[in-house]
């Protein structure tokens, strides 16, 4: 869209070319200022050419514009696809030599001339190796589903069922912490999805409910049913997430204050691949926080 806007002064003649903008903003591009001959004022069919040759020099500019919009886009997209072709590459040429070195360090630590010193350290690599294996694998499932190679099952699953096997489970890992599980409402749920895939949300939202949280702490999962919505919400009382970053939960390898967290052994992917699965079961994801006080994530699923 061009706009031409006159300005008549005695017997200069003023246009303000302006385009509009592929964000649909129109801006102003330029400045057309024509001035005659002493003692001459442009006639009606002079200032219709001027108008008409402002009009196609707005044109030609907006052109130009949405040109170099246009590359700019394809450039983006071209880098896109070379970021998930390299994540995919990546995680799948590590999760061999990682295998191995696994199975090569369990098969020393069975050794019987192994000493405790060395008892301790190979079970040390083993950890690392299997907090490794679990950044590669959380890396090829988002490149797969950013490149849209994840099927999901759609199939009748009884969400309230896994909730209760996620509690049990949650219980165990929060003993070392010394940290309370309670679930304080299990309505009966069923929604169309991957068991497998919910299953694994439910185990992320847990275990980093139990893991940013303080000594003593709680945290406490609900599922119920809301105006024809699986509701689930699970709430801890962590140190919360600072208001400026709570947008930036759900980025890749975002981790908040890592200084909060005393086990320290987060990649950041966890909340990423929460809402992935999510999202792809037609659901929402939010998260409220207070600092301090309680932090809560809340997940919507259509029944």
């Amino acid at each position: 869209m061009i706009d031409i806007d006159l300005e008549l002064a005695l017997a200069s003649y003023t246009l303000r070319v302006a385009a509009r903008l592929d964000s649909g903003v129109t801006a102003v591009m330029g400045i057309l200022a024509i001035r005659p001959a002493p003692q001459r004022i442009f006639d009606l069919a002079e200032r219709e050419l001027i108008e008409t040759f402002a009009v196609l020099i707005g044109a030609i500019l907006e052109r130009e514009h949405l040109l170099a919009a246009v590359k700019h886009a394809e450039v983006i997209e071209a880098s896109e696809r070379l970021r998930r072709a390299l994540l995919q590459s990546v995680s799948h040429e590590l999760k061999t030599p990682l295998t191995l070195m696994q199975g090569e360090l369990e098969t020393a630590l069975r050794d019987d001339v192994c000493t405790p010193a060395q008892r301790e350290m190979f079970a040390s690599q083993i950890d690392e190796i299997q907090r490794l294996a679990k950044i590669v694998n959380g890396l090829a499932l988002l490149a797969k589903a950013d490149a849209g190679q994840v099927t999901l099952a759609r199939e009748p699953v009884r969400l309230d069922e896994l909730v209760r096997e996620s509690f049990a489970d949650a219980q165990i890992l929060a003993q070392p912490a010394t940290v309370k599980v309670e679930l304080t409402a299990c309505d009966e749920v069923t929604v169309r999805g991957d068991r497998h895939r919910l299953r694994q949300l439910l185990l992320n939202l847990t275990e980093n409910a139990i893991k940013y949280n303080q000594p003593q702490g709680d945290v406490t999962i609900a599922l119920s049913r809301n105006n024809g919505t699986a509701e689930l919400v699970i709430s801890n009382t962590g140190p919360g997430i600072a208001p400026e970053k709570v947008a930036r939960v759900f980025d890749r390898f975002f981790r908040g204050d890592p200084s909060h967290n005393s086990a320290g052994d987060g990649c950041g992917l966890g909340l990423s691949i929460a809402q992935w699965i999510v999202h792809a079961h037609g659901g929402s994801i939010t998260i409220m926080s207070e600092q301090g006080a309680l932090t809560r994530v809340t997940v919507r699923l259509p029944i």
